[in-house]
């Protein structure tokens, strides 16, 4: 039997759902990301295989998307009450 989605209906988009829950990683998970991209961005610079340096790019994409998700996140959760936010008398 052939299931057929309404037009309506939501896709499934593993990508999507991957970016997300990456976007979405706790602070102790992006710094202990921050510190594993580290680490093997100095082993790969000393060792210089090809496997090192290929799990040290995948490592730091996760790092940089983790990181630009809880930058976001951060701006979301402290938007407003500033100086320079409060109406004028």
């Amino acid at each position: 039997m052939e299931e057929r989605l309404e037009q309506g209906s939501a896709k499934v988009h593993p990508a999507r759902d991957v970016l997300q829950s990456i976007a979405q990683a706790p602070t102790w998970a992006v710094l202990w990301l921050v510190g594993v991209s580290m680490g093997l961005g100095l082993v790969g610079a000393q060792v210089g295989t090809l496997w090192v340096l290929v799990l040290f790019s995948i490592v730091w994409g996760v790092t940089v998307l983790a990181m630009l998700g809880w930058v976001a996140r951060w701006f979301v959760q402290h938007e407003g009450g500033g100086r320079h936010r409060r109406m004028a008398h």
